[in-house]
This record gives C-alpha cells, sequence and structure tokens, in this order.
C-alpha cells in the first residue's frame, strides 16, 4: 500500500469515521509529528520498541539511543525529513485515541500489507459494480487521488458519509468524456467555495470566485488525469479519446451506472462521478474542437505547455501517445492564443512535438 492512503485503509477498516475524517483531514495540514512517529513510519523501529522505552517526546531521542534502538546518525536524518500527508495523519490520529504507540504502530505494519485501500472503497461504494468495472473506475480513483494529493498539496480519502445531489444551488461540475474503447464520463460536483478553492491550489492563482480561470483551471486538471488514465489504458491494449471538458453551474449531474464517491479532504469535500456510458457516440470530439482552437475559435486565455501537447496528439497524428507526466518535465510557458495568426500558433504546436520527442 502507498502511505497516501493510510488515512483510506483507517477508514476501511473502521479505526476512523466517515464523521471522524473530515476534521482529521483539516488537522493534519498543521500537525507536527513526534521524532518517534517518525521513526515508526520510516521503519527504524517498531510501536512496542517505543513504548517499552516509555520516554516522553522530549526524551526520546536520548533513549532510542542509550537502548541501541537507533543510532545518532538515524535521529539526525529525522531531525531534516520534510513529514508527509500520511505521518501527519497519523500524528492526529494518534492523540485522537489516546498515543497507544503499540496500536499504531501494529496499524502502520498493517497498512503497508494492505493491497489496495483504493480498491476496496470503491468495491464497498459501487456493490453493483461488475467486477471488471471495480478494476477500471479503481485505477482510476487511485490516480486522481494521487493527482490531487500532489498537485492541490492536500491529504484525500474517500468517505462512506453519503454525498446527497439533491441541491443544484451554488454548486459548479466540470465534466470530460472519454470515449473508444471504453465509454465514460468523468466529473467533479462541489460547491462554489471548494471548487475555488480547489482551482486556486491546482492554479496557483489567487482566485476568489468561479470566474473563467477558475474553471479553466480544473478543467484542465480533469484533462490531465483523464490522459493520464487514457496512457495507463493504452498499456493494456485499450484506446481512449477525450472530449473537451465541460462546465456547468447549479446543475445535478445525472445517468445510468453512475458511481458517486464522495472525496474528502483538508479544505472541504467534493464528488468524483464516474458515469458509464453505453455506445461510442461523442458530441464534443477532440479531434474536432481542435480544429476550431487551430482557428481562434475556443480560446479562452491561454494554454500551458500540457494542455498545447495534447492538442498535438489529435492535429499533428503523431505516432506517439502523449504522457502528459513526461510533458510536465517541460518549460510550464503560458501562451496567449488569441492574439496570433493561425500560422503562428500551428508553429508553436511544431515546436512543441520536436520537445516533447527529445525527451
Amino acid at each position: 500500500m502507498s502511505d497516501l492512503y493510510f488515512a483510506q485503509y483507517l477508514l476501511n477498516t473502521g479505526e476512523v469515521t466517515s464523521d471522524e475524517l473530515p476534521g482529521l483531514l483539516a488537522a493534519s495540514v498543521s500537525a507536527d509529528p513526534e521524532l518517534a512517529l517518525l521513526a515508526m513510519h520510516e521503519g527504524l523501529i517498531s510501536g512496542e520498541q517505543v513504548a517499552e522505552l516509555g520516554a516522553a517526546p522530549e526524551a526520546f531521542a536520548a533513549a532510542a539511543q542509550e537502548k541501541k534502538y537507533l543510532t545518532a546518525a538515524q535521529i539526525a536524518n529525522l531531525r531534516k525529513l520534510v513529514p508527509d500527508e500520511s505521518v501527519r495523519f497519523a500524528q492526529v490520529f494518534f492523540k485522537m485515541r489516546g498515543h497507544d504507540y503499540r496500536k499504531l504502530g501494529a496499524l502502520m505494519a498493517a497498512g503497508r500489507e494492505a493491497k489496495d485501500p483504493v480498491r476496496d472503497a470503491v468495491r464497498r461504494v459501487g456493490r453493483d459494480l461488475l467486477e471488471t468495472e471495480v478494476e477500471r473506475y479503481s485505477d482510476f480513483v487511485g490516480l486522481f487521488l494521487r493527482s490531487v494529493i500532489r498537485f492541490m498539496d492536500t491529504p484525500a480519502a474517500i468517505s462512506y458519509e453519503a454525498m446527497a445531489l439533491t441541491d443544484a444551488a451554488r454548486t459548479v461540475v466540470v465534466s470530460q468524456r472519454l470515449f473508444g474503447d471504453l465509454n465514460l464520463v468523468t466529473g467533479l460536483f462541489a460547491r462554489e467555495d471548494v471548487f475555488v478553492e480547489m482551482a486556486r491550489r491546482y492554479s496557483h492563482e489567487d482566485l476568489h470566485s468561479v470566474d473563467e480561470m477558475a474553471t479553466d483551471s480544473l478543467g484542465e486538471f480533469l484533462n490531465v488525469v483523464n490522459g493520464l488514465f487514457a496512457v495507463d489504458m493504452a498499456r493494456q491494449d485499450l484506446e481512449i479519446d477525450l472530449g473537451m471538458p465541460r462546465v456547468e453551474e447549479n446543475v445535478l449531474p445525472t445517468g445510468n451506472r453512475q458511481l458517486l464517491l464522495h472525496v474528502c479532504t483538508a479544505f472541504g469535500s467534493f464528488a468524483l462521478l464516474r458515469i458509464k456510458i453505453k455506445g461510442g457516440g461523442a458530441l464534443f470530439l477532440l479531434r474536432g474542437a481542435l480544429h476550431l482552437l487551430a482557428a481562434g475559435s475556443l480560446v479562452r486565455g491561454s494554454l500551458t505547455l500540457a494542455g498545447r501537447l495534447f492538442c498535438c496528439r489529435e492535429m499533428k497524428r503523431a505516432s506517439f501517445r502523449i504522457t502528459l507526466a513526461r510533458s510536465l518535465l517541460l518549460p510550464q510557458r503560458r501562451i496567449n492564443f488569441a492574439t496570433m495568426e493561425e500560422k503562428e500558433r500551428v508553429t508553436i504546436y511544431e515546436r512543441d512535438i520536436e520537445e516533447y520527442q527529445e525527451i
């Protein structure tokens, strides 16, 4: 199990409830893990050994050295560590559950042995899904959660508390169609305040409302996640194309075989939607939209290089499949296409392809 999913593991096993989860995630952001928990997290010492020492947190280092559980060099390295989301969450959980080192150590060890907490969560929420659907959905959800944690700098987990979609007022949905060997719609459904915070964290812009920058930012985020998912599926010989991201306000998403996941973060909750679509047709094809993009018809502001590289794949029909994770290695220039002539835009696309092939 990835350490990123420790909170999910605790929720799956009933050690944390869905009611407790939001508060723990929020508190974990500012948590300062004690040295003993860092050592346990790194696998340098067991919870049983820490409990045996019986030392106060400030005396742990000296006691661990005296017992030869840790060396001076190991302690020095631990002090330099930047705690990740999982150990900060462990610190908050440890404090809430009465400072039981033995129990926390056992949970950490069991968590490392757990195969896939995200898959377990998807299976539990989507009880009527076929096993093949659980597998595909879990691949996507795991990728999505990793992207939220990485790009939005927050811990995240799937809550089992029902998230009713009964009130569309002051909500925003950004969605994207995936078509080909798999036909799906993925989307984010959030209150306006959570939507803006997600966009602010992803774009690193000073955003305060659901404006064009906010919707474009989360449209790009969803496009990146879906693009990475398409790459993963291509390795399994499944070809997937992407439609253009769509943004709608004050609506309720609907669809047959809809899977709705309640995602909790440190700054609020939102719904992740996966809707299975029958048939292979698509209303908003990426290829057709990109021809409009080349003519400047769909441009609203600017595109990052990652977005332009995705355009290159379809416009030039190159033999490679764009891997957005690798495209992030290229400089993140922002270029305003609206002020350019068509020839100049095409030149930029061609240059991007050359840069990508050189990576």
